[in-house]
C-alpha cells in the first residue's frame, strides 16, 4: 500500500502525485492532520 510507505517517508508522496493524481488529494489531506 502506498499509503502507508508516505508515512514513513513524505517524500514518497511526490510519486505518489505522479501515479496517483486523484489519491494524493485524500493523502494529503490525512497527511496534513
Amino acid at each position: 500500500m502506498i499509503i502507508a510507505e508516505q508515512e514513513k517517508e513524505p517524500n514518497i508522496s511526490l510519486t505518489i502525485i505522479h501515479s496517483h493524481p486523484k489519491k494524493i488529494k485524500k493523502n494529503k489531506v490525512d497527511f496534513q492532520i
